[in-house]
């Protein structure tokens, strides 16, 4: 699936950028009126100690019952691209926007990379845009998604970051330019569960 947000006039897809984020450490995750991510929403209780494998990789069956996705719903959103987990470090929920980032899980010790895949930080809790509606979640219906451990919400921000710029000859000066960063807010924002296969629309 697709994670599309934004509004009609300017919707946006979470992508998983080839570039750092601005704390120069981490992927970027950012949001992409161009490009799109594929991503596939987890639920909590199916990950279990079969999951994993001997060779450390999650594997992705996808848990699904008759309800489907329901508002309530604790889920993990895994990035299929790069094998990685979306998620926000509990320590920085002091900090007015921090940065959503990619958990990778290492091949090469499993005991970590179950670790990293069943971390709270990667636990986000589906919401209708009203927080007191509950039900199901439908395709295309527009929805918060809320940190489980800091109770901030998933959005798109555009920041200023500064970077270094040379022209021509010896002069360089420092610039700075917009990034439409993901990072973990106060104010709830809205996502879209968008399928990518016709078999997703049943």
């Amino acid at each position: 699936m697709i994670l599309n947000g934004g509004t009609e006039a300017q919707p946006f897809n979470l992508f998983v950028s080839n570039r750092n984020a601005t704390d120069g450490t981490s992927t970027g995750v950012v949001g992409s009126s161009v490009h799109s991510s594929q991503w596939r929403a987890i639920h909590y209780d199916s990950l279990d100690g079969e999951s994993f494998v001997a060779c450390g990789e999650v594997s992705l069956s996808f848990f699904r019952n008759d309800e489907g996705l329901r508002a309530g719903s604790c889920i993990r959103l895994f990035h299929l691209e790069s094998s990685s987990w979306l998620g926000f470090n509990g320590k920085a929920r002091d900090s007015p926007g921090g940065l959503v980032t990619l958990q990778y899980s290492d091949d090469s010790d499993q005991e970590d990379s179950t670790k990293k895949a069943l971390s709270s930080d990667s636990l986000w809790e589906v919401e209708h845009v009203s927080v007191y509606e509950g039900g199901q979640i439908k395709w295309r219906e527009t929805i918060t998604l809320r940190h489980l451990l800091t109770g901030r919400y998933l959005a798109v921000a555009h920041q200023q970051s500064p970077r270094a710029t040379t022209r021509s000859g010896a002069a360089t000066r420092l610039s700075s330019h917009i990034c439409a960063q993901a990072i973990a807010q106060q104010q709830p924002q809205v996502f879209r569960f968008m399928p990518t296969a016709i078999a997703d629309e049943e």
